[in-house]
């Protein structure tokens, strides 16, 4: 039991810390697949200093989906990489989910790839998963996301946290709160967040029902529904890739 409440715990802390990352400017509530989450989890960035060359790469980065995201408002256009009743994935969701990906690896040092297609398909995996998490009856309550959003705003302060990692952390959600045009209090208020943590919730609370029945096999039979759920999509809708040539 010990090690599954330690892969869920880790599970969601990669899903919530995306929830924190994921709200895009002054945009209505909707889709938010920041829970996707897949990068980004502090696990990702612990121990990590925010040395000069660090705060000026974050600087870059934001800087860079600030004028990308300029670009399609000036194009005048809603521009949707996946629009349909069960998944939408807007281009701005795509471009901070790429950058956002593209500033964890370089702080890593990593020289990994970052492909546009497994983006999009982790993107709308994240979605069905969701929506696979409600109608199996799974149920997440108002008094959860709040205690849930409420933990990981203090979680950013922890005096507990390796100084470096929260140092690194800070200045990245600083960037990011300032990118949405919103305070600190609206931002952790907005519907994009809480739509974020919500999704969050649900998809962690899908793996721990995996995960406690041996006769799923766990992680495998996540990752094979996961799999699953994207074929049958993607046999029903399209893509729309060519919208990338936008920007």
């Amino acid at each position: 039991m010990k090690i599954l409440k330690r892969i869920v715990t880790a599970a969601l802390v990669t899903v919530t810390l995306l929830a924190m990352l994921g709200c895009t400017r002054n945009e209505p509530a909707q889709k938010v697949d920041i829970v996707s989450h897949e990068i980004e989890s502090t696990r990702n960035i612990e121990g990590l200093e925010l040395t000069p060359a660090n705060k000026e790469l974050i600087r870059e980065v934001f800087t860079e989906i600030e004028s990308m995201e300029q670009r399609v408002d000036e194009l005048g256009l809603d521009l949707w990489l996946v629009k349909s009743p069960e998944v939408n994935i807007m281009l701005k969701d795509f471009i901070f989910r790429k950058k956002n990906k593209e500033l964890i690896l370089k702080l890593n040092d990593s020289d990994q790839a970052v492909l546009d297609t497994e983006i999009v398909q982790d993107m709308i995996k994240e979605q069905l998963t969701v929506n696979y998490a409600k109608s199996s009856g799974i149920v997440v309550t108002s008094e959860e996301l709040a205690n849930l959003v409420s933990q990981q705003r203090a979680f950013l302060y922890d005096d507990n946290l390796e100084a470096e990692s929260r140092e690194l952390v800070q200045e990245i959600m600083q960037h990011r709160i300032a990118l949405t045009g919103l305070t600190d209090e609206l931002f952790w208020q907005s519907d994009e967040v809480m739509k974020g943590y919500s999704n969050s919730l649900y998809i962690s609370k899908l793996m721990q029902e995996l995960l406690a029945d041996e006769s799923q096999k766990g992680m495998d039979r996540f990752k094979q529904l996961q799999e699953k759920l994207l074929k049958v999509f993607l046999e029903k809708y399209e893509v729309n890739m060519s919208v990338l040539k936008q920007i």
